[in-house]
């Protein structure tokens, strides 16, 4: 720094010179990014394996068996579905106790249609499908519990048809909050 005697008292600092601005430099196109890698694509899904309409007439269980959550719907419960009805409607759940299980099957109103289907903590497998008066669900659970809550006219039955691994298992089908088990796994339950 250059010190500067003033006629007055005093010094002053005066900074050295400060070199010429440059011109900017020439700017340069960022150099090119790779785009970012898509989302890996989800594997092919299979599609839903409607069952068959059953052959048998559903059997009856009694009036407003269904009414109250059964206490042992519970997520990890052993392999079954769960089947209760309530003040906000129907409700069908499946557990397994962390095995992998696959659950199919149907449900439809005696007189109206199947209305209002919620799925509730399903997977990328799991397949649902309204189709008229009915609906199907196809579905893999394991660990958890998966399932849907819908409605249906009051008044009307629920009709389900339901199959554990392909297989109709009616024992391990539990309905309303006794966990009841209808004698076959095509039941009809009104309320």
């Amino acid at each position: 720094m250059a010190l500067f005697a003033s006629t007055t008292t005093g010094c002053f600092i005066v900074p050295p010179p400060q070199p010429a601005a440059a011109a900017p430099a020439a700017t340069t196109a960022p150099a090119a990014t790779a785009a970012p890698a898509a989302p890996a694509a989800f594997p092919p899904q299979p599609e839903l394996a409607e069952t068959h309409t059953p052959a048998e007439p559903p059997s009856d269980a009694p009036k407003g068996l269904a009414e109250g959550k059964p206490a042992g719907a519970v997520a990890g419960a052993p392999e079954a579905v769960w089947i209760w009805h309530d003040a906000a409607g129907w409700h069908l759940r499946t557990t397994t106790a962390g095995n992998l299980h696959r659950f199919q099957g149907r449900v439809w109103g005696g007189k109206g249609q199947v209305g209002n289907v919620t799925p509730t903590r399903t997977e990328l497998n799991d397949r649902f499908r309204k189709a008229g008066n009915w609906m199907f669900f196809d579905f893999n659970t394991r660990g958890f519990d998966d399932g849907f809550d819908f409605m249906i006219a009051e008044g009307d039955c629920a009709h389900f048809h339901v199959t554990i691994d392909g297989q109709p298992v009616p024992a391990r089908i539990h309905i309303g909050a006794q966990g009841t088990s209808p004698p076959k796994a095509t039941f009809r339950v009104c309320q």
